[in-house]
């Protein structure tokens, strides 16, 4: 339920950590500490450790995503020019995310765990954005073709 902060004017989730539906009880299953999350406020900073994604795939797609987009910005690439990308990824994630089945992504999740999708589509477009996720973005003949 969201709620007013009087004070500033704007929404947000009153119990968004400790509520029926925060972080605490979703994800953690009423197995959590919440004041290990003030123990050394101000000497521990968890900043270093965790990880930006530029573009909405997993994890593991991000470079390659990014290495189509430079590549083609950098050498002026059409997809007339490309004939294969090479992906090299760890067997796991090969199996997990470049399995054939994941060649053409049927909804948007598939899409989203692709090794095919996300850099298919930062080549022929340059870039990757959230509107490369919808349903009628995954059925484009050419991002099909490139996949």
């Amino acid at each position: 339920m969201a709620t007013v902060l009087a004070d500033h004017g704007l929404m947000g989730v009153a119990e968004v950590m400790e509520g029926n539906f925060g972080i605490y009880p979703l994800y953690f299953r009423g197995q959590y500490l919440p004041e290990r999350f003030l123990e050394e406020l101000g000497k521990r900073f968890e900043g270093t450790n965790i990880g930006l994604k530029s573009y909405s795939v997993f994890g593991g797609c991000q470079t390659a995503v990014h290495a189509c987009i430079e590549l083609a910005k950098q050498h002026d690439l059409k997809p007339e020019h490309v004939s294969r990308i090479n992906v090299f990824v760890s067997t796991t994630m090969k199996d997990s995310f470049g399995s054939e089945k994941k060649r053409v992504p049927k909804n948007v999740p598939e899409a989203q765990f692709s090794l095919y999708y996300g850099p298919a589509v930062g080549l022929l477009t340059r870039q990757l954005r959230i509107d490369d996720f919808t349903e009628e973005a995954l059925r484009r003949p050419e991002v099909l073709d490139m996949c």
